[in-house]
């Protein structure tokens, strides 16, 4: 698993092993990674602040706290010209 930095963007690997409604929420949204825990804290080592997007362009955008083992880098799309 590669380290996450400030400003990546990431999705959820697998929302359905959360309740459902978690699982709902964060169904098909791009999060942006805040910060990750410093290590010196051990309350936050191996986690990440995240914002999660509004999905298609509607809905609110929030915050989570999350373990790093459950995000993995948003795929990306390349433009065509």
């Amino acid at each position: 698993m590669s380290a996450l930095k400030a400003g990546d963007i990431v999705r959820v690997r697998d929302p359905n092993q959360f309740i459902s409604q978690f699982a709902k929420k964060v169904t098909d949204r791009d999060a942006v990674v805040e910060w990750v825990g410093p290590d010196a804290h051990g309350q936050f080592d191996g986690r990440a602040k995240v914002r999660f997007l509004k999905r298609n362009g509607r809905g609110k955008e929030f915050t989570e706290v999350m373990s790093m083992r459950y995000l993995i880098a948003a795929p990306t799309t390349k433009a065509t010209s």
